[in-house]
């Protein structure tokens, strides 16, 4: 999974340790960060969506597993804690992917209206925040 802090960082010139200054880089290619964002979001569109259909999947094999065992309580008990693990797995992947789809749209829509520095410093910011 190709991610948007790799891809940020490269559009940022290094900070060299030591004190030293960073050689300036080139302004902002704005269409290639919008082409690249938009192979993030792709990407981790196929994520999100087998992410949402693994907790489909996980779900509906518990309600089965429960309905036709109702006889063994605990048995179910045990399913249910295991798969209350799996499913709580899941949901997490699928909201950190979300949160990286909304950040890529929204340095998407920032690169088109923003200044130079200001893309900058939004770019960096936004690297330090994920």
């Amino acid at each position: 999974m190709n991610r948007i802090k790799d891809v940020l960082q490269g559009y940022l010139p290094e900070v060299p340790l030591g004190g030293g200054r960073a050689a300036p880089k080139p302004a902002i290619d704005r269409e290639r960060l919008r082409a690249d964002l938009r192979r993030v979001v792709t990407r981790n569109q196929l994520y999100f969506n087998l992410a949402i259909g693994m907790a489909l999947l996980l779900f509906a094999g518990l309600i089965a597993a429960v309905v036709t065992h109702l006889d063994r309580p605990e048995w179910i008990r045990s399913l249910s804690i295991a798969t209350g693990v799996s499913f709580m797995g899941t949901i997490k992947l699928t909201a950190d992917l979300w949160k990286t789809k909304v950040a890529a749209e929204t340095v998407m829509a920032l690169a088109g209206v923003l200044p130079e520095d200001a893309l900058k410093a939004s770019l960096r910011a936004l690297i330090n925040k994920i």
